[in-house]
């Protein structure tokens, strides 16, 4: 029988293909196997790497955490130890930008104009640096505040509300020092009219704005250390 030239080459591709099972299959698996052993170490690397990333995270996370709660004993502590003064209306105590802050309205504590407190301030006063001296490494902050009305009797010493609040949060730091609070551990700063916590266009927000505060400044050192990882 005559064969034609179409089966031949039936014939020849069949050898082929199975010289290629034989030979090919092993190759391609071993190459495989190369291709594998290498992904399953990138993504061990990668693994490893991401581990250690969530473990770093976890412990800036835990120390946070623990900056947050001491604002919260501290802020727990100073309700308790300040209990009468703020049943009383004397102060309230409030966070504020993150910040612990103790007000006192400057009708409990000045006449108007003046910068000299009165004898139930000075009281107050005592009561709170009292309180404050329980509290370790922190620092406070006295500032002063009043509305926007301008001072109607002006001289050298107190010519604008910016000086009468300077001056206003100077004795009410006096009265803090007196009653043992280190002098390493305050400050005193005047804002004026230029740090309002309501509008001044009605005379309940002018009086919440004439104000002492005394502000628990930021443990810095803390904070910096945890940015800083």
């Amino acid at each position: 029988m005559k064969r034609t030239p179409l089966f031949f080459l039936i014939i020849l591709a069949c050898l082929s293909l199975s010289a290629c099972a034989t030979v090919e299959p092993s190759q391609t698996d071993d190459g495989m196997l190369k291709a594998c052993e290498a992904s399953r170490a990138t993504l061990q690397a990668e693994r490893d790497r991401l581990t250690a990333e969530r473990d770093k995270l976890t412990a800036q996370n835990a120390e946070l955490a623990e900056l947050l709660n001491e604002r919260a004993s501290i802020l727990e502590q100073l309700r308790t130890r300040l209990e009468a003064q703020l049943k009383a209306g004397a102060l309230t105590l409030s966070t504020r930008n993150g910040l612990i802050v103790i007000t006192l309205p400057n009708s409990v504590l000045f006449e108007t104009g003046k910068a000299k407190v009165n004898d139930e301030g000075a009281r107050t006063i005592r009561e709170v640096a009292n309180a404050l001296k329980g509290i370790n490494e922190r620092r406070f902050m006295v500032s002063g505040h009043t509305d926007n009305v301008p001072i109607k009797a002006k001289n050298d010493a107190m010519g604008s509300n910016w000086e009468l609040s300077t001056r206003r949060g100077q004795s009410v730091l006096n009265i803090m020092l007196e009653a043992g609070l280190p002098t390493s551990t305050v400050a005193v700063a005047g804002f004026g009219e230029f740090d309002p916590v309501a509008p001044n266009d009605s005379d309940e927000g002018k009086a919440m704005n004439r104000r002492t505060e005394i502000v628990l400044l930021p443990n810095l050192e803390a904070i910096l250390k945890v940015a800083k990882k």
